[in-house]
């Protein structure tokens, strides 16, 4: 059976842009380390929320 993560990025509007896209980046990484087999980022830049305006950006970083 397979598994995926679809990663609505719910972070406390008092963090950072940085630390909310280091938070995302840690969830992919921990999602591939577990064995998953995708992981989808959603996108809102208007958020306070949702702090992820770029999730290919996310997804680049956790790659490396």
């Amino acid at each position: 059976m397979k598994f995926a993560l679809f990663q609505t990025p719910f972070t406390r509007p008092e963090r950072t842009p940085r630390q909310a896209f280091d938070w995302a980046v840690d969830q992919a990484v921990a999602a591939a380390a577990a064995g998953l087999t995708e992981y989808w980022v959603g996108e809102h830049a208007t958020e306070s929320w949702e702090q992820i305006p770029n999730p290919e950006l996310v997804l680049s970083a956790a790659v490396q």
